[in-house]
């Protein structure tokens, strides 16, 4: 099909053309600002273009997961904007982006809350503030960043939530909701054409020596396994639709810990849900070498975090300076993965062998969602 096309809706999806709200349940072109709706542990796997081989342009391509609310514009057969009004949206075009506090072009994953706040993620491009028109460039060649913009700023590039991680092994695993309807159809129509088929081969049976009994049983194997793939591929749709893509929560921790004459001070801690029974903590650090020389501090191996049990979490640094030059200061985060629950953790400072600096953190505050 050519144009841009919805393809296999999950779940509650709409689309709003010329004020009328239809509910898509199969392949469907759209038409220039038509609006695509999802609703709970509803998803679009694919909204794309189909430009031709010959005219040198790039096709796009959109992933909208659940609560999203999305508007195109369309122009002879091609993406040629995604205004983002609310929601989770993978968005993988060079066409421009917008939402009520932010614009760019360029792939990127988003996020907008209800009063307008975005969340890019996982780009190379840059993103414009768009009350002030202030621009701030991701400075990770890995996509590993995060810009948040609000109706009264833009911040600094930061280090990228969980969900869009989880909403990425999403899109690239969304052949399962592809491969769960197509199974499914495919049981559905050899069994209801099933007795049809049987009389057709009855009626030549004797002609070509057929053994009917052993076409039945061919004919069960097939349905029987076209069913099984079916409930697979069902199974892990239906986890995908299940995921958890809750938003972090950022606790305040303001504590400062001397080690090796720098300063580091943990100004917050973002916790959000890992795999299995994991969360991963988030600590945002401002480091200062306040001495005569530099110093090497190799995260890995001298940082951990201590469970109240007496577990130790390995930590490692994310864009937080290895090699700290005397009179300068310096911002990153330090990650780990803590069991679920964790509330009371100790920051434990200093190789395995010589004595330790330690700074009790307490994240049991309810803190804000992100």
């Amino acid at each position: 099909m050519k144009g841009v096309v919805l393809e296999q809706p999950v779940g509650e999806v709409w689309v709003v053309r010329g004020g009328q709200r239809t509910r898509a349940t199969r392949t469907l072109a759209l038409k220039d600002l038509d609006t695509v709706e999802t609703g709970t542990n509803s998803y679009v796997p694919s909204i794309h273009d189909n430009p031709s081989p010959a005219s040198g342009q790039k096709g796009s391509d959109l992933c909208l997961f659940p609560n999203t609310r999305v508007v195109l514009s369309i122009r002879r057969g091609l993406i040629a904007g995604v205004e983002i009004h609310e929601g989770l949206v993978g968005a993988f075009t060079e066409a421009p982006v917008v939402t009520p506090t932010a614009e760019w072009c360029g792939s990127a994953w988003a996020e907008v809350a209800p009063n307008g706040d975005t969340v890019v993620a996982a780009s190379r491009v840059s993103v414009r503030h768009r009350p002030s028109g202030r621009v701030v460039a991701f400075t990770d060649p890995d996509g590993r960043q995060q810009i948040r913009v609000s109706a009264d700023g833009i911040a600094a590039p930061e280090v990228m939530d969980q969900r869009f991680s989880h909403a990425r092994e999403i899109w690239e695993n969304r052949g399962a909701f592809y491969a769960a309807s197509l199974y499914g159809q495919m049981a559905a129509s050899m069994a209801a054409g099933e007795e049809k088929l049987l009389a057709t081969f009855g009626a030549v049976a004797d002609r070509f020596g057929l053994d009917m009994e052993a076409v039945r049983q061919s004919l069960a194997q097939q349905q029987s396994w076209l069913q099984a793939q079916a409930a697979s591929y069902g199974q892990e749709a239906a986890a995908m639709q299940q995921a958890d893509l809750g938003r972090a929560t950022l606790i305040p921790i303001d504590q400062i810990v001397e080690y090796q004459g720098v300063s580091f001070r943990i100004v917050s801690a973002k916790r959000e849900p890992a795999r299995g029974e994991t969360d991963r903590l988030s600590l945002q650090v401002e480091a200062e070498n306040r001495g005569a020389n530099p110093v090497f501090v190799f995260y890995s191996e001298e940082v951990r975090l201590i469970g109240a049990e007496g577990q130790a979490f390995a930590v490692d640094d994310y864009t937080l300076e290895t090699a700290l030059e005397p009179g300068r200061a310096y911002t990153g985060y330090l990650i780990a993965e803590v069991g679920r629950g964790e509330e009371r953790l100790t920051l434990q400072w200093g190789k395995r062998s010589l004595p330790k600096v330690e700074l009790a953190l307490d994240l049991s505050g309810s803190g804000r969602s992100d």
